[in-house]
């Protein structure tokens, strides 16, 4: 398999993981339109990617070399299918697929080890740029060049309610929070240690003036808002 898609051209075997039939149908459609990529397997939910993923890495010569994982899934979701992914092949390239263009999706890709994040509204050409960037090492993300202004921004609007500003650390611990994050994914977005990442989240708290997480964010987001 591996030799005659090198012969052919093809740079990568893909599995998509979708749980609408036309989604899968028409991003093989663009894949293998494309010259570069070739779909090895579909799954319709995390479960079914699993069960392919695993009796695939049992092959002398595993027959997938990158998976497109949607968000937004029944049976079991993209984010916990990226962790089983993660523990079975820790360095099988991972591209995230959404529809909506969410920060917390984003910021959860990337605590749990996703290499790509991918909306469906983007273009052929978008999608396959992505993919082959992927392939040769790199991490791809949805560019947004006014993203860093706005949490500047935002951090100075609440630094300038604070009697003891945030660090800029702790700032951008405070805006992974804002996105819904556990400890444990904040630690891994940010790499710091799970401990740090606690003795922040407790040291804003104080500094804010609210006794726990969810009071905090709230605020947060009013702030941005505002």
């Amino acid at each position: 398999m591996k030799q005659e898609s090198k012969a052919a051209g093809i740079s990568c075997r893909i599995l998509i993981v979708d749980d609408h039939a036309m989604v899968r149908l028409g991003l093989r459609k663009v894949l293998e339109e494309s010259g570069k990529f070739l779909v090895s397997a579909e799954a319709s939910h995390g479960q079914e990617a699993i069960k392919i993923l695993t009796a695939t890495l049992k092959k002398e010569d595993p027959d997938i070399d990158l998976v497109v994982l949607n968000v937004r899934m029944p049976k079991r979701n993209g984010f916990s299918t990226l962790r089983k992914i993660r523990s079975l092949a820790p360095t099988l390239p991972v591209v995230m697929f959404a529809a909506q263009d969410n920060p917390t999706y984003f910021a959860r890709a990337s605590a749990w080890g996703a290499n790509g994040f991918l909306l469906k509204n983007q273009s052929s050409e978008e999608i396959i740029s992505t993919l082959q960037r992927v392939v040769a090492g790199e991490k791809v993300w949805i560019e947004d060049g006014d993203k860093s202004m706005r949490e500047e921004k935002l951090l100075a609007r609440i630094n300038a309610t604070l009697e003891t500003p945030l660090t800029p650390r702790e700032g951008d611990v405070l805006l992974q929070l804002a996105c819904g994050l556990t400890n444990k994914e904040i630690a891994a977005v940010l790499h710091i240690g799970y401990e740090t990442a606690k003795e922040h989240i407790h040291h804003i708290l104080n500094k804010l003036n609210f006794p726990d997480r969810t009071q905090a964010v709230v605020w947060v987001l009013r702030q941005e808002l505002g």
